[in-house]
C-alpha cells in the first residue's frame, strides 16, 4: 500500500469506529492519525507528544522498540489524540484496518476507564516524573494493567473486524501467542497473552467452554491458570461499561497473570528461590515480571 492509501483506509476505519462503538468519548477531528518510517517513529512520537501531550516522557527501550517492532502507538491526550502508525508498504487493507481500530481501541478506553491515573502511572513505557509524589508503584498493577489494556483493546478489535469463528477454529493463533510468552523475554510477553485471551473470548462458544470449567481447582498448572485468567477477563466484558476499571480490579488480572506466568515456569522458576543454605545464593536479583 501507498502511504496515501495507508491515510485512505485510517480515515474510513475511523469512521466505521464511530458506527460500531457509539459511546466514543471524542469526535474524528480529536483523532490525529499520522504515518511515519520505520527508524522516524520515535521522533514522531515525541514531536506529536510534544504538541497533544506535553507531559508524555518516552523510556530508551520504549524508543527502540518504536523504532524496530512496534506497528502503531496511540497516544492518549487529555483533548486531542493521536495514532502513530507505521508507513509499511507489506500492509493489506484488513490488516491495517484491524491495527488502526486497535490504537482507537486504546483510546477509547483509556478515556473512559474510570480513573485519570491509570495511563499515566501504570502505562508501560510512558510514565514521567510529574506522577505524583504520594502515587505508589505496584508490580503487580503494572502487570495486571498491561494484561488488561491489550486486552480490551483487541478484545473489540476482533470483535469488530474480524469473522466470528469456534474456538477449534481460533486454537493454532491463540497458542501461537501463548508460545510468545518466554522466561527470556518478560517485559514483552503480557501482549501476546492478552492477544490470546482475546482470540478465546472472541469465540463463538467462549462461554460454553468456560462454564464447562471451574476456577475452584486445585491444580495449579499451565492450563488451569490461563482458564483462571479468562475467566476473570470474560466476567469483566459482560459488563455494561468493561472498560470501567477500579485498581482492585486491575490487581487481581495481574496477580492471575502471574500465576500463570509461574505455573509455565515452575521447573525454571524453582532454582532461583532454592534458599542459600542449599547451595544458592537466595538475595540475587529476581525476576522481573
Amino acid at each position: 500500500m501507498t502511504v496515501k492509501e495507508m491515510q485512505t483506509c485510517a480515515s474510513e476505519t475511523l469512521d466505521y469506529f464511530f458506527k460500531v462503538m457509539p459511546d466514543a468519548p471524542f469526535i474524528a477531528d480529536d483523532i490525529v492519525i499520522e504515518f511515519a518510517p520505520q527508524g522516524k517513529m520515535a521522533e514522531r512520537y515525541r514531536e506529536l507528544a510534544a504538541i497533544y501531550k506535553p507531559t508524555m516522557w518516552l523510556n530508551t527501550s520504549r524508543e527502540r522498540e518504536l523504532n524496530s517492532t512496534i506497528a502503531g502507538n496511540a497516544l492518549i491526550g487529555k483533548g486531542k489524540s493521536a495514532v502513530l502508525m507505521r508507513a509499511d508498504r507489506r500492509y493489506t487493507p484488513p490488516h491495517l484496518r484491524h491495527d488502526v481500530f486497535h490504537e482507537l481501541s486504546h483510546i477509547f478506553c483509556g478515556k473512559l476507564e474510570n480513573s485519570e491515573s491509570f495511563i499515566d502511572v501504570y502505562g508501560d513505557g510512558t510514565t514521567g516524573p510529574e506522577v505524583p509524589d504520594n502515587k505508589i508503584y505496584d508490580g503487580m498493577i503494572n502487570a495486571g494493567y498491561s494484561v488488561w489494556s491489550e486486552f480490551i483493546a483487541e478484545y473489540y478489535t476482533q470483535k469488530h473486524t474480524e469473522p466470528k469463528r469456534k474456538l477449534a477454529e481460533m486454537t493454532r493463533t491463540m497458542y501461537s501467542f501463548l508460545n510468545e510468552v518466554t522466561l527470556q523475554n518478560q517485559l514483552h510477553v503480557k501482549s501476546p497473552f492478552a492477544y490470546a485471551c482475546s482470540y478465546f473470548l472472541n469465540a463463538e462458544d467462549a462461554a460454553e467452554e468456560l462454564a464447562s470449567l471451574s476456577e475452584e481447582h486445585s491444580d495449579t498448572n499451565e492450563g488451569t491458570t490461563f482458564y483462571i485468567c479468562l475467566n476473570a477477563l470474560y466476567k469483566q466484558v459482560q459488563k455494561d461499561k468493561p472498560w470501567e476499571i477500579t485498581e482492585d480490579f486491575i490487581h487481581d488480572i495481574g496477580s492471575k497473570y502471574l500465576m500463570y506466568f509461574s505455573a509455565k515456569f515452575a521447573d525454571q522458576l524453582m532454582p532461583m528461590f532454592i534458599p542459600a543454605a542449599f547451595g544458592r545464593d537466595n538475595n540475587k536479583e529476581r525476576p522481573h515480571v
